[in-house]
C-alpha cells in the first residue's frame, strides 16, 4: 500500500475542485481515505490522504491516453493551433507556479477556450470548470495568447493572396 496527499483548494464558484481526485482515482485503486479541512492564506482547503495501489491494466492507461488526445482531435481544424499554443503557455505557467498543468487548466478547459475564443472574464467564466479564481489568475495571460494567435493569423492572411479573389 502507498499513501498520497491531494490538496483541493476551495473557490466560491466551484467549491472544492475534485478534478485531481478524479484523475487519481482513474489510475489507482483507492483502499481508504481520510480528509482534513484547513485554511491557508485565508482560502479554505481540503487535504485528502489516500491509501492506494496502482492499477496495472493497460486498458485503463490506454483509455486515459486516448481521452487526453481526444480534446484536440475533437476540435475544428482552425481551433487546433490555439489549443496547441494554450497548452504550451499552460506548461510554462504551471512550471512557474510549481503546480501540475491540470491545476492551471485541464485539456477540456483549454479546448473550450480554443474553440470559443473568450475575450472577457465573463466569457471565460462561462466555460465549464473555470471559476472565479482561475479567471482572475489566468485571464490576462489567456487573452494575450489568443490575441497573439489572432494577430499571427491576420498577418498570414495579409501575406497570402486570396485564392478566391477575382480582379
Amino acid at each position: 500500500m502507498k499513501l498520497t496527499v491531494l490538496n483541493l483548494p476551495h473557490t466560491d464558484e466551484a467549491g472544492f475542485d475534485s478534478g485531481p481526485l478524479d484523475v487519481f482515482c482513474q489510475t489507482h485503486d483507492v483502499k481508504g481515505w481520510v480528509n482534513h479541512f484547513y485554511v491557508s492564506g485565508g482560502q479554505p482547503h481540503l487535504a485528502v490522504i489516500l491509501e492506494y495501489q496502482i492499477i496495472i491494466s493497460s486498458g485503463v492507461r490506454a483509455t486515459q491516453k486516448h481521452s487526453r488526445q481526444d480534446h484536440r482531435s475533437n476540435l475544428a481544424a482552425k481551433s487546433r493551433p490555439f489549443f496547441d499554443r494554450l497548452r504550451d503557455w499552460r506548461s510554462l505557467r504551471a512550471r512557474q507556479d510549481g503546480v501540475p498543468v491540470y491545476v492551471v487548466f485541464t485539456n477540456k478547459e483549454l479546448a473550450s477556450i480554443a474553440e470559443n475564443g473568450p475575450q472577457t472574464k465573463t466569457d471565460l467564466l462561462a466555460i465549464e470548470g473555470i471559476g472565479k479564481a482561475k479567471a482572475e489568475k489566468y485571464a490576462e495571460d489567456v487573452f494575450a495568447v489568443l490575441a497573439s494567435m489572432s494577430e499571427t493569423k491576420t498577418d498570414e492572411r495579409k501575406e497570402t493572396p486570396d485564392a478566391g479573389s477575382s480582379e
